[in-house]
């Protein structure tokens, strides 16, 4: 043990009353929470302070907010809290005290098409698994796998993943061009052709999240092949986006994926170019020394194509 940690200048529940006043900002509000009274978990607080020898919050009778060195504590803390969370949940499956369970998240850019694909196989063979499910955007599913919040995510690769992460598999993603049923579409699938026909499109360009991945990839594509759009929606979903398309509020680039529930109602005309853009969805988790078997097995029922 460090010789620091041997003086216990507090335990894990003074961490997390620590980081439940910092949440709210108010000490009153966080001892309303967590069933303290204000003055017990006010000398909580000090102890800490006066085991550490720092000032953790400034306190004024308007407000309550932390000093830089509790913003350092709340920073780490939060990767301490979820590390601690995971080891009771691994230790509690491991032993057979709790059902065992698995924690994923999946980007807002992954349509819901793939869902289906990602978890049916492992719930037949796996019933009595847990799934816990979240979207959210990629910057997010990566800070929550580094802290342990997630155990696997699923998302459009960063431009860098992180050092505590590793890359577990992968497939690609064809994307094509949605019009409404009512429009006709080019008479080529040449990029030239499609241009024309774009420009004289009366619709609007839906445009996804432009500060994500995707959006980034699929800018770049279009800029690569001189097609220009401009656009009055941005939506955070590409099944949102097609849905809008198939109501004739626009047109858009979508994963191939994300039309399958309109294939048959016949509500989107698909327009396929010779090249078109294409993404990497990656499956990330963290790099510990073995997986737990459970998620590994989940991860081997994911289908890679």
């Amino acid at each position: 043990m460090h010789n620091y940690l041997k003086q216990v200048p507090f335990d894990i529940y003074e961490l997390h009353l620590f980081q439940e006043v910092a949440r709210m900002g108010s000490f009153t509000k966080a001892a309303s929470n967590l069933g303290l009274s204000q003055s017990a978990l006010t000398r909580k607080i000090q102890g800490m302070e006066n085991k550490l020898d720092v000032t953790l919050f400034e306190r004024s009778t308007r407000m309550v907010k932390l000093t830089e060195a509790g913003r350092f504590l709340s920073l780490q803390s939060d990767t301490i809290l979820h590390h601690v969370d995971t080891t009771l949940i691994r230790l509690q499956e491991r032993f057979e005290l709790a059902p065992k369970q698995i924690r994923v998240g999946v980007s807002k850019t992954v349509s819901m098409s793939y869902l289906p694909g990602f978890f049916t196989a492992y719930k037949k063979s796996s019933p009595e698994i847990r799934l816990f499910v979240s979207q959210d955007t990629s910057h997010e599913i990566i800070s929550k796998l580094e802290n342990a919040e997630l155990d696997v995510g699923i998302i459009s690769p960063p431009k860098r993943t992180p050092s505590q992460l590793k890359t577990i598999g992968s497939f690609k993603d064809r994307f094509a061009f949605v019009v409404p049923a009512g429009k006709s579409v080019p008479a080529k699938n040449t990029v030239a052709s499609f241009r024309s026909y774009a420009n004289a499109l009366e619709l609007p360009w839906l445009q996804i999240t432009r500060n994500t991945n995707t959006a980034k990839g699929i800018e770049a594509w279009l800029s690569k092949n001189n097609l220009t759009f401009e656009y009055d929606m941005e939506l955070d979903s590409f099944d949102l986006i097609a849905n809008l398309v198939s109501l004739g509020m626009g047109y858009s680039c979508v994963p191939i994926r994300s039309l399958a529930p309109y294939n048959r109602k016949k509500k989107i005309n698909r327009i396929s170019l010779n090249k078109m853009f294409t993404r990497e969805i990656v499956i990330l988790t963290r790099k510990t020394a073995k997986l737990e078997t459970h998620i590994q097995q989940f991860i081997d029922k994911i289908p890679f194509s």
